[in-house]
């Protein structure tokens, strides 16, 4: 099954998506996923989610010492 989709941004900008999890920018670009990097999604999730959590409560201590 083959899956198509556009981005437009600032620059015109068509990113296209085949069947093998291979994303192609301006047909330039070609990233593909494999074993290595879907073995380190959990791991850039956790961090994510860390770094999220770290931002959202300085932000929080931050608007507490606002006056």
């Amino acid at each position: 099954m083959k899956r198509e989709g556009t981005h437009i941004g600032a620059e015109t900008t068509a990113a296209r998506y085949d069947g093998r999890d291979v994303l192609r920018i301006s047909g330039r670009l070609k990233l593909v996923y494999d074993a290595t990097a879907r073995a380190v999604t959990s791991q850039a999730t956790a961090l994510n989610a860390t770094v999220t959590g770290a931002m959202t409560g300085a932000f929080a201590v931050w608007l507490g010492h606002e006056k």
